[in-house]
């Protein structure tokens, strides 16, 4: 090599190079990194940051496209009396479990985010209500059908209540905040009316809860 040839040729691409391959992994790191703060600890779901990020692009690609977007807010039933009776490490096991059953029924492009506490966010692209109230009605059965296997042998039944809200193409000006609202507001009655079961607000502008529309009302199968 002469004198005047630079030192770090690597640096132009040669991937054998110690420098490239620290760059790489540094890359790595970052990547890693950007992924945890995005990440619930506890179930590896997405968290309420990520959800507030991915609900805003997804409303804007339904403003874009005309593809309705809809939500499904999840919350286990009576999670204090679990708490409460079996411990907090057993009330982490019912919040895995749960998350583990949400993961189970979604597509690859459904958004599972661990809304806080209890309580789950859920996003489906290109999903316009009637699926969206299927979808939130196999998790109820999912979640209610399969119990926790505690130690010693012994079981813990756990069930969900449900709310759904849908933005269509015609909601142009549909806010994430809104539709969180809508979800909330089916998700409250939901609780109201005795727990595990969906009930789903109609698209917007239809936003009374008048109108809305009730499936899997039984409270066992």
């Amino acid at each position: 090599m002469s004198q005047n040839e630079p030192e770090h040729r690597c640096l132009n691409g040669d991937e054998q190079c110690p420098v490239w391959q620290e760059l790489i992994t540094l890359r790595a790191r970052v990547k890693k990194l950007e992924n945890d703060v995005h990440r619930d600890e506890l179930t590896g779901l997405h968290n309420r940051r990520h959800f507030n990020y991915a609900i805003n692009q997804e409303l804007e690609r339904t403003r874009r496209t005309g593809h309705p977007t809809s939500l499904i807010l999840l919350d286990i039933d009576h999670f204090k009396r679990v708490n409460d009776d079996y411990g907090h490490p057993i009330g982490d096991l019912a919040i895995q479990h749960v998350a583990n059953a949400i993961m189970h029924d979604l597509r690859r492009l459904d958004i599972a985010c661990r809304y806080g506490g209890e309580e789950y966010a859920i996003i489906l692209p290109s999903t316009p209500i009637n699926t969206a109230i299927a979808v939130a009605g196999r998790l109820r059965q999912q979640i209610f059908g399969i119990p926790i296997i505690l130690p010693q042998g012994r079981q813990l039944s756990l069930s969900a209540s449900l709310g759904v809200s849908t933005a269509n193409y015609q909601d142009k000006e549909v806010t994430a905040r809104a539709l969180v609202m809508q979800a909330d507001k089916a998700l409250y009655k939901a609780k109201n009316k005795g727990r595990n079961c969906v009930v789903a607000n109609v698209p917007f502008p239809q936003t009374s809860l008048d109108t809305s529309l009730d499936t899997s009302l039984d409270t066992a199968d």
